[in-house]
């Protein structure tokens, strides 16, 4: 039986699925069924800061992006964000921020991270009912928005393709 990699690897996986992956009894009853199917995305060890007001769901973030072989920072608060990357504005290669947070909400914090790092790609999360157009999104600078509870796949690709997108404007 092999480790769960969501828990640490302190639980053993129970659920399998030869293409999708496996997590173990725990992590798959706390409802995490649709999100935590892990497989090795190809990333490059690009550093992702994840952004939300909620404990819970940056733990769960951390878990499935380093799963996805990405570094992770959290922060909960927006303020500490901005903080982390006016020290060094390139250790940021790519922001996941919630929409509804105190203080300083996402198209907000997306803005003020803008003004240090024009390059950054900022995408955009909420659980939310959320709609603006993505043309909108983009001439705030947002790459774009993905709804909570994240789909994989739909994660990974955005990810995948902002990283991508940023890659291709620094070469230029």
């Amino acid at each position: 039986m092999l480790a769960c990699p969501l828990c640490g690897g302190t639980g053993r996986a129970r659920h399998a699925h030869p293409l999708l992956g496996f997590a173990c009894e725990s992590c798959w009853g706390c409802g995490w069924q649709a999100a935590v199917w892990v497989r090795p995305v190809l990333a490059r060890g690009e550093t992702i800061l994840v952004v939300d007001d909620s404990l819970a769901w940056l733990r769960f973030a951390r878990e499935i992006l380093t799963a996805g072989r990405y570094q992770v920072q959290t922060c909960e608060d927006p303020r500490e964000a901005l903080s982390l990357l006016e020290q060094n504005p390139d250790r940021i290669d790519l922001v996941i921020t919630d929409l509804q947070m105190p203080g300083l909400d996402g198209i907000e914090l997306a803005a003020e991270l803008l003004q240090i790092n024009p390059t950054l790609p900022v995408v955009l999360t909420s659980a939310a009912i959320f709609q603006m157009c993505s043309k909108k999104l983009r001439s705030l600078g947002i790459r774009d928005f993905l709804a909570k509870p994240w789909d994989r796949g739909q994660l990974f690709s955005i990810i995948r393709q902002a990283l991508a997108s940023k890659r291709s404007k620094e070469t230029q």
